[in-house]
């Protein structure tokens, strides 16, 4: 008799803050590269550093890939190429200040024009299953493009 192994019902992601200087500090996760972190310049923080706010996006732009990337590998797509950019507005709102939306605009290029109906609905269902989209309260908004390589 085969052994099935039962998957776990809950995960855990787990990183570090430490505070270095004036408003900067270093985010770390175990195994993984580190990332100097500070508020943004409209908030009185350097430029050129990735923010709470860069990685809010990102988290939402890297998740809907990897969540599209499963599906499309599942239903056998044959990808020549995705790129995705990711827009998040951030503006007060009953005197906070939230995210209150996230755009993604996703480009995807396929190896045949066979794959554009399934291409369409794993974009669907990547929508609908994403995590990060998921997990936050703003509308995550997706805007794609598919076009065929030559």
């Amino acid at each position: 008799m085969e052994e099935r192994r039962v998957r776990p019902k809950k995960f855990f992601y787990r990183s570090t803050l430490q505070w270095q200087n004036e408003r900067k500090a270093i985010l770390s996760s175990a195994g993984k590269p580190s990332l100097e972190v500070t508020p943004p310049p409209e908030f009185k923080g350097p430029d050129g550093f990735w923010t709470p706010e860069d990685l809010l996006v990102a988290a939402a732009n890297s998740c809907f890939l990897m969540t599209f990337l499963a599906y499309a590998e599942r239903d056998q797509i044959a990808l020549a190429g995705y790129e995705g950019e990711a827009e998040g507005v951030l503006e007060l709102v009953d005197r906070k200040m939230i995210v209150t939306q996230i755009k993604l605009i996703v480009r995807i290029s396929l190896k045949s024009s066979s794959d554009i109906p399934r291409a369409e609905a794993v974009l669907k269902s990547s929508k609908e299953n994403c995590i990060i989209s998921n997990s936050v309260k703003s509308s995550i908004d997706v805007e794609s493009q598919i076009t065929v390589a030559h």
